[in-house]
């Protein structure tokens, strides 16, 4: 990897990690739907997308908190995540599509690529759930995507 000495130098943890679902999800042990895959970057469907082509673009090795990649890890998964918004807008045609950090539910850097149909697409909306007076946020309160729309849209994703 191009800028895995940099990495390792700030990190030497930094190799893939054997518990985190991202790393697994890169090193293919676990399957999904590709539409990126290069020496340094790894992307691919959202299984609970908040959008129909939603897209996680994430770099290649373990690091937990996007603010902590070198500039060139983080400009790679950029210029990635550029690409497939361009790609996206192309083939889904939504208004805009949305870049997002997170890193709530994985602790590896990811950047979120989200087709948006509206305004709040980005927003808690979608995670949030109000009970008791309490606002809490989940993940779960998005249903899982079909297998074969997800499919379907890697396939039309891929460059």
């Amino acid at each position: 990897m191009v800028f895995e000495a940099t990495i390792r130098a700030l990190n030497p943890e930094a190799d893939m990690s054997a518990t985190c679902i991202f790393c697994k999800i890169a090193k293919r042990e676990i399957p999904s739907h590709i539409v990126h895959d290069d020496a340094d970057t790894f992307a691919f469907m959202d299984i609970r997308p908040i959008q129909p082509g939603h897209v996680l673009v994430i770099p290649k090795i373990h690091i937990d908190h996007f603010s902590d990649l070198p500039d060139e890890a983080a400009t790679k998964v950029l210029l990635v995540a550029q690409r497939l918004a361009r790609k996206a807008r192309s083939e889904l045609k939504p208004p805009r599509v949305g870049l997002l950090v997170g890193g709530f539910a994985v602790p590896h850097a990811h950047l979120h690529v989200v087709p948006m149909q509206d305004g709040h697409d980005l927003t808690s909306q979608n995670y949030a759930k109000v009970a008791d007076g309490k606002v809490t946020y989940d993940i779960t309160n998005i249903p899982p995507a079909a297998p074969e729309e997800l499919a379907t849209i890697a396939g039309r994703l891929k460059a």
